[in-house]
């Protein structure tokens, strides 16, 4: 069967469709050279319908390759056509030399070619000592290809994401049984929507459960304890980088040589016996390899990453505090000035430590939702006196209300839930911000380019703050932006208010609201900051940062997450131009690890 269950590429797709043709036409008993040419020919009228897109021709080559290497049963002759193939599709899409997806395509492949079908070989036996033979079948064939595609592709997931999945091989074969079904099934709904859209209709609704099982597995295991852990930095991390590239490749090389050496049909004695010395050393080399390489993964996972890796020299963070904002910009060695505390203390209280900041100068609350002023009590014993600022709009200085009603946190969430305006009450001892007002802490100087206390919403009073740190290379300019929306944004942006200029550029911009569609690009548009930093909680209800603000904000540079990214960290680094340039460091992984395609 050419069948490949495979998910770690896009070309799994296009094995199975070739797979499902292969099994029908056998089962009819058509030869199989027949069968493979009709399988080629299915895949190529696939490609015609669903478009030859560069992605399109890449997945169709590398599926294709995948399963003729399971239909010829020998890695070797397979890796040549890998080659070949991939040659091919440099010259025809030479864009695909920088797709991350091309090479992961290539490594997945050339992983299943040379190691799923000796693999295969070795556990099914082994195997089906302990289970049925079915069973055992299904197993064998489905950890080999996992297993193998994995390994090849380690890597360059590592050199790409800095992170190792835990579970990745475990949710692939649990997904496995699903991929065929949604494949096969959506493949045949598409041919039939034009000529029989009530079975079109009938095969989609049949689909969309394994689909969901999908979906659900890897959901499920994203989220379970370690799923996604750092690589180890520093010289640890390199080495145990190098020892997993260096054992897969060297594995990979010993499963050719293995198969370059077919044992003699009869055994010879004497002088004229070949020496078997090389065979040994080969299978030597590929224990050790993969040993090796399981040794490289498990040992990236189980080396715990110290919290609060902070960079020497960093001058502005943004912390990954969940559904909320906090910018922290240094002040001096041991102190800092924060811009918005996020809803939660302890998170406030973590990041704070992360960044080994001992004391904080000045806090600017850009409003008083909870989500930007709840975490204050974080901040207890390193705020001087008066060191808290705030904006909000007149009639949003809301009463504490019934204090049997819980903290200021808790009646804020209660009422954001019931619809209410959940503006919290001024903290004690704080100075309301205004329009033009200038301060100074330390390497930060800031000012309030607009602070509108008659807006009618609490987002439209948020505070609009540009702030400048000076660096050991030169000074970093940071706009934030509150929650402000769409319409009071454009009107700033567009110069419209008498009594506020439009917004400068900056170096940095924090995205207003979170990203969400209300909170407008048009000051992203204005600003075209160097770097854009969406401050947002992993899976939160409300659906931040929606898709077209940030397809928007890619457009105009590029864009950090904090849910995805966690804690972030910038550092300045002298530029060709006189102008410094900006690294981004990740101090703590995302709380919540979040998959991305």
């Amino acid at each position: 069967m050419l069948a490949c269950p495979q998910r770690t590429l896009s070309g799994a797709n296009c094995a199975l469709l070739l797979g499902t043709v292969a099994v029908v036409l056998r089962s009819l008993r058509v030869h199989r050279h027949a069968v493979v040419a009709s399988a080629l020919a299915t895949l190529g009228v696939f490609v015609v319908v669903v478009g030859p897109e560069p992605s399109v021709l890449r997945a169709a080559v590398m599926g294709a390759l995948g399963a003729l290497a399971l239909f010829l049963g020998r890695g070797r002759q397979a890796f040549s056509l890998l080659a070949v193939g991939g040659t091919g599709l440099l010259v025809v899409a030479p864009t695909l030399a920088t797709e991350v997806a091309f090479h992961l395509s290539l490594a997945a492949t050339a992983g299943i070619v040379l190691v799923a079908a000796p693999a295969d070989r070795w556990l099914h036996p082994r195997m089906a000592r302990v289970l049925p033979d079915s069973a055992a079948r299904w197993l064998s064939a489905s950890l080999s290809v996992t297993v193998a595609a994995h390994l090849a592709c380690q890597p360059i997931l590592l050199a790409m994401t800095g992170t190792v999945s835990a579970y990745a091989v475990l949710a692939n074969i649990a997904a496995a049984p699903a991929v065929a079904p949604v494949t096969v099934l959506g493949t045949l709904a598409a041919a039939l929507v034009l000529p029989a859209p009530p079975i079109a209709a009938a095969l989609v609704w049949i689909a969309q459960w394994p689909a969901a099982a999908i979906g659900w597995t890897a959901t499920t295991a994203a989220t379970l304890p370690g799923a996604l852990r750092p690589w180890p930095g520093g010289g640890l991390g390199l080495a145990l980088g190098a020892l997993l590239t260096v054992a897969t490749l060297a594995g990979f090389r010993a499963v050719l040589v293995l198969e370059r050496e077919s044992p003699p049909r009869v055994r010879r004695v004497g002088r004229s016996a070949p020496d078997r010395v090389r065979r040994v050393s080969a299978a030597a080399v590929l224990t050790a390899a993969l040993i090796a390489a399981a040794t490289g993964g498990v040992g990236a996972v189980l080396t715990p990453r110290p919290a609060g890796d902070v960079p020497a020299g960093w001058v502005a963070a943004f912390c990954d505090v969940g559904q909320g904002d906090m910018t922290v910009l240094r002040t001096g060695v041991d102190s800092a000035l924060a811009v918005d505390v996020g809803p939660d203390p302890d998170a406030a209280r973590r990041c704070l430590a992360d960044l080994r900041v001992e004391r904080v100068d000045a806090v600017l609350l850009t409003h008083l939702h909870a989500d930007h002023a709840g975490g204050l009590a974080g901040l207890t014993g390193q705020l001087a006196p008066g060191a808290v600022h705030y904006a909000t709009r007149s009639a949003g200085s809301s009463p504490l209300g019934d204090p049997a009603a819980g903290t200021p946190l808790e009646r804020g969430r209660s009422r954001a839930s019931t619809g209410e305006d959940p503006a919290m009450p001024p903290p004690s001892g704080a100075t309301p911000l205004h329009t033009g007002q200038e301060g100074e802490n330390g390497s930060v100087r800031w000012s309030v380019l607009l602070a509108d206390r008659a807006a009618p919403e609490e987002n439209d009073a948020s505070a609009q703050l540009l702030l400048t740190v000076r660096g050991a290379v030169g000074p970093l300019t940071v706009l934030v932006t509150g929650d402000m929306e769409q319409a009071a944004s454009a009107a700033w942006a567009a110069g419209l208010r008498s009594d506020a200029p439009p917004p400068p550029s900056a170096d940095v911009l924090k995205v207003a609201h979170h990203g969400a569609r209300n909170g407008g690009t048009d000051v992203p548009a204005a600003v075209r900051a160097r770097l854009q930093v969406v401050s947002v909680g992993a899976e939160n209800t409300y659906g931040h940062p929606h898709p077209a603000t940030v397809a928007a904000l890619e457009r105009l540079g590029p864009v950090a997450r904090t849910d995805r990214h966690g804690t972030l960290a910038l550092t300045l680094e002298s530029g060709s131009d006189g102008d410094p340039g900006i690294a981004v460091h990740t101090v703590r992984p995302p709380a919540v690890p979040v998959s991305t395609p």
